[in-house]
């Protein structure tokens, strides 16, 4: 079994920035993806252009819309109260988004999914112009899984030749199913966006998910993404294991590989 050890949020911050070259120099995650409009960016480029040369390391967008100063400018942002404003208007931050505020919307939720789309053009444009050659894609907080921004992902992935990007999660711990209703809709969700070209994992879920809580052995042949979040508080757990040698100690054989090799 392939796995791909990915560290999200690369940008955040500077700590976040630390951590994740750390471990991805140590190889104790594969993969990361950036966050385009956060305040480590030009920090995190000038570290991805050391390393990105190495293919047993990739690189990809974290598309963002929950967080942070946006790239573009819309009217629709303040109409849709995507934003709070702990400063000026004109330095407005996204506060998060849902699928039901978008439906809710009517009308004014197409105008707010086609800025979402120039957000995330945007965003893609400007790793690329720093030349940065991009893996693949997956989003803050899952964002591009939403129904709601469904329809922009084919556009993205034909403008920029996106080859790979995560998929919805399919690995839950135990003793959590998903409904027949999400069953569906995730097997729907992967075999579209295969249809369209798109190299994926067989399997996703977050690191710690798997390792402890799951240890669920996957067929042979097989590629599972597990998510990671270096330099955060929250994930020292996370941290630990990824420093000890937790792969020699699965009950069946597995290999670190990147989305370059996928």
């Amino acid at each position: 079994m392939n796995i791909i050890i990915n560290g999200d949020d690369l940008g955040y911050s500077g700590k976040e920035n630390a951590a994740i070259f750390s471990y991805l120099d140590k190889r104790y995650i594969t993969s990361s993806t950036l966050m385009v409009n956060a305040p480590g960016f030009d920090e995190a480029v000038q570290g991805i252009l050391l390393r990105q040369t190495n293919k047993k390391v990739s690189f990809g967008v974290h598309l963002n819309l929950t967080e942070f100063k946006p790239l573009t400018q819309s009217d629709i942002w303040q109409e849709t109260n995507l934003f709070t404003y702990p400063l000026p208007k004109s330095a407005s931050y996204f506060d998060g988004f849902s699928s039901k505020r978008g439906r809710a919307l009517g009308r004014k939720g197409r105008v707010l999914r086609h800025a979402c789309l120039k957000e995330w053009e945007e965003q893609i444009s400007k790793v690329l112009d720093n030349g940065i050659t991009i893996s693949h894609i997956d989003s803050h907080h899952h964002i591009h899984m939403l129904p709601f921004l469904f329809p922009i992902l084919p556009v993205l992935i034909k403008k920029f030749h996106i080859k790979n990007m995560r998929i919805i999660q399919n690995i839950f711990r135990a003793p959590i199913k998903p409904s027949i209703k999400s069953y569906i809709f995730i097997k729907g969700w992967i075999s579209y966006f295969r249809f369209l070209g798109l190299r994926t994992s067989d399997f996703f879920c977050g690191f710690e998910d798997f390792v402890v809580n799951t240890k669920k052995a996957l067929p042979n042949n097989t590629t599972i993404e597990l998510m990671t979040h270096p330099g955060k508080e929250w994930t020292k757990k996370e941290s630990e294991i990824l420093e000890s040698d937790w792969i020699n100690n699965l009950s069946y054989p597995a290999k670190l590989i990147s989305y370059n090799e996928i």
